[in-house]
């Protein structure tokens, strides 16, 4: 049976990262809803989370929290250990934390409701209408075989076990490709700091070098740069690397930024965003 309805695709200790003091519960955070920093208090309790986002629908016909299970087993409970050390002294990190970290961002990338949406929606835009009409008639029939109602989100249900068993696989491919590549942490100041959203994992890639590069923010303080070409730029100030990353954070976010404060290098770009809504 499921025991919980608050899944959280922004891990709670992750956001905790980014509260002052660091690694408590006090967080800010401006939303794209209401376009402004919250006014009262806020934890990560209450934002960066989905209802029922991971849970399944069993045989019996009840959800179930496996996959939130998984979650807190294998991925978000040892990264919370390793992220905690590459916050603080990131080039003291094991081969074991960083793969821990790693996996953690594969997840990160995959794990979002606008993620999930996105993919399934480019399945329903791919598959031919007969497989479609085929897919529902299936469909129907398992409603039936675990006492369900048929209604908009069964579809949805039927296809979550698939969903997740390829965020898994998607996530696991990521982590691999990232162990082999260069990484780079930089640095920012508490008073000009990192910030983190709904949706951190920035990539790119450069085709016609071939170079792929992924950046994510692990704290106020502390980003890495992840890399296949072993190189990044070094003729930049820390104050214009904290602006570039802080807009690489915002291009993907789509409904809230995370900070310790009201303002970071990059801030002024608020009032364009989201980005990926206007």
């Amino acid at each position: 049976m499921a025991n919980s309805r608050r899944h959280h695709f922004a891990a709670k200790f992750y956001q905790k990262n980014f509260a002052e003091p660091i690694f408590s519960k006090h967080i800010r955070v401006y939303e794209a809803d209401t376009r402004k920093w919250n006014s009262g208090p806020i934890t990560p309790h209450g934002i960066g989370w989905f209802p029922h986002l991971y849970s399944m629908i069993n045989d019996a016909g009840e959800r179930t929290d496996e996959f939130e299970n998984f979650l807190q087993q294998h991925v978000d409970g040892p990264a919370d250990r390793a992220m905690k050390v590459a916050a603080e002294q990131p080039d003291n990190l094991t081969d074991e934390q960083r793969a821990t970290i790693a996996l953690f961002i594969g997840f990160a990338a995959a794990r979002s409701p606008s993620m999930m949406n996105s993919t399934r929606d480019r399945y329903f835009e791919k598959a031919p209408t007969e497989k479609i009409n085929d897919l529902e008639q299936v469909v129907r029939m398992w409603c039936g075989a675990t006492n369900q109602s048929y209604s908009d989100t069964s579809m949805r249900d039927f296809m979550k076990p698939s969903q997740l068993r390829s965020m898994i696989i998607w996530a696991a491919s990521i982590q691999e490709r990232l162990l082999a590549w260069k990484w780079t942490f930089i640095r920012a100041s508490r008073e000009n700091p990192f910030i983190t959203s709904d949706w951190p994992v920035f990539a790119e890639h450069h085709a016609e070098e071939d170079i792929h590069i992924m950046s994510f923010p692990i704290s106020s303080e502390v980003a890495v740069i992840i890399n296949s070409s072993g190189e990044i730029r070094t003729d930049i100030s820390q104050d214009d690397g904290v602006r570039a990353m802080n807009l690489q954070t915002l291009e993907r976010a789509q409904h809230f930024v995370i900070c310790h404060q009201d303002s970071f290098p990059g801030d002024e770009s608020l009032k364009h965003w989201p980005i990926a809504n206007a």
